[in-house]
């Protein structure tokens, strides 16, 4: 080789950036159960495994006022928001709360299908919880269809600040589902009661 092509070697080989590619980062929501509820009587609740929308995956998801949706390249969860959800629920349910698991079809159903969990992308960007709520009774009629949403605002980009403000929006979603659900049965034996 002449001289010159190892010197233009050398320069185009400094020119190159050896930097290496990002790596996702994973994470998931911190969450905290709530004090036991004090009752006397245990309510039985068949709990259906959580669904959600399919765009709800390993990615975090991100939106625009607009309609459009877009997933983060490196943000990832480490197991999808459905089963967060499902377990937030069931540790808030059957261990806080008055409720028992049962499988039995004299229990009443709840069926949960999470419909947001994602950054919303606006002059003031937060992070949206949500999901629908549907209970039905042992012979299958709806007591109740309800939509619940739960926001939190971003105060940076940093993604623990959004692992933060996520955990704080799931935490409140699911304690607003097990309001919603002790309500009912709460309703449901006063009714059984002066009847």
């Amino acid at each position: 080789m002449s001289q010159l092509s190892i010197l233009l070697l050398f320069v185009c080989a400094s020119c190159i950036n050896f930097k290496p590619a990002a790596m996702p980062r994973y994470f998931e929501p911190q969450l905290s159960l709530t004090d036991p509820v004090s009752t006397t009587r245990a309510v039985e609740l068949r709990l259906r495994p959580v669904t959600g929308v399919n765009h709800l995956r390993e990615r975090m998801v991100w939106r625009r006022p607009g309609g459009e949706v877009g997933f983060h390249d490196f943000l990832r969860w480490t197991d999808y928001p459905t089963s967060y959800l499902q377990r937030a629920l069931e540790r808030e349910l059957f261990e806080s709360q008055s409720f028992t698991r049962s499988s039995s079809t004299q229990a009443s159903t709840a069926d949960v299908v999470l419909i947001a969990f994602e950054e919303v992308c606006a002059d003031s960007p937060f992070v949206e919880a949500a999901a629908t709520l549907r209970v039905y009774s042992p012979a299958m009629t709806a007591l109740c269809e309800q939509t619940i949403r739960t926001t939190r605002p971003l105060a940076d980009d940093l993604p623990e600040t959004k692992v933060a403000a996520y955990s704080d929006a799931l935490q409140d979603l699911v304690l607003q589902m097990a309001g919603r659900l002790r309500t009912l049965h709460e309703g449901a034996a006063t009714t059984r009661a002066n009847h």
